[in-house]
C-alpha cells in the first residue's frame, strides 16, 4: 500500500445565508475533501480549469430539465476566490472560498464582495459578512443562496458543484500527491526487471 493513502483528510464547512440574511443549514455543511463521484460530479473537470486558469474562469453544464449553469471563478489571491453559480439569468448561489493560507487575502476578498453585494436592491449583507469574517474554521466556504435553491433538486445540484469547486481548489497539493503515487506504483510495477 502506498504512503499516499495515508494522507490526512481535510473537512470542509459551508456557511451559507439566503439574501435575505438568514442563516440557512444543512445536513452536509461539513464534508470531508475526499472525491466521490455522487457527490463530487465535476471536481475532475474544475481541477483541470484552475490549473488551466486560476485567476479567471467561466464553466456552464446544461443538466435535464434545469435551465443552463453558469460556474464563474476570479481569484487575485492564492487560497482565497469567489464563484458565482447562476440558474440561467437567476443567480443561485454566491461563495468565497477560503483556505486559511492567508488572512489578508481573505479579508480584502470578504470585503470587495460585500461592497459589491451592498449595491444589489434586497440584500442585507453586513451581518452576513460579519459572521463570515468571525469564522474561523478553515477550508470555509461562505455561501450567500438566492431564492432559485429553495426546489430541492435545484438546491442538490448546485451542491454538488460547490463540492467539487471546493474539492478541485482546496486539494491541489494532496490530489497532485495522489496522482503522483499512483503513477509511480503502476510504473514500478509495469517495468520489466532485468537480470
Amino acid at each position: 500500500m502506498s504512503s499516499a493513502t495515508s494522507l490526512s483528510v481535510r473537512t470542509a464547512t459551508v456557511m451559507a445565508f439566503d439574501a435575505r440574511g438568514t442563516r440557512r443549514f444543512h445536513i452536509d455543511d461539513s464534508f470531508e475533501l475526499v472525491p466521490s463521484s455522487g457527490r463530487t460530479p465535476f471536481a475532475h473537470t474544475f481541477k483541470l480549469l484552475l490549473a488551466q486558469s486560476p485567476g479567471a474562469l467561466q464553466w456552464e453544464v446544461q443538466i435535464q430539465q434545469l435551465p443552463l449553469i453558469t460556474l464563474t471563478w476570479d481569484s487575485v489571491f492564492k487560497g482565497a476566490g469567489v464563484a458565482r453559480v447562476r440558474l440561467g439569468d437567476e443567480p443561485a448561489e454566491t461563495m468565497i472560498l477560503m483556505d486559511g493560507s492567508d488572512s489578508r487575502a481573505e479579508a480584502v476578498v470578504l470585503d470587495g464582495l460585500a461592497e459589491t453585494l451592498a449595491r444589489e436592491p434586497g440584500t442585507t449583507v453586513h451581518p452576513v459578512f460579519a459572521a463570515f469574517r468571525a469564522a474561523t474554521h478553515r477550508p470555509l466556504i461562505a455561501a450567500i443562496r438566492f431564492p432559485c435553491l429553495e426546489d430541492e433538486i435545484r438546491y442538490n445540484v448546485v451542491a454538488g458543484i460547490t463540492r467539487s469547486l471546493a474539492l478541485a481548489f482546496f486539494t491541489p497539493v494532496v490530489a497532485a500527491a495522489v496522482e503522483s503515487a499512483e503513477s509511480f506504483e503502476s510504473a514500478s510495477i509495469a517495468q520489466p526487471i532485468s537480470a
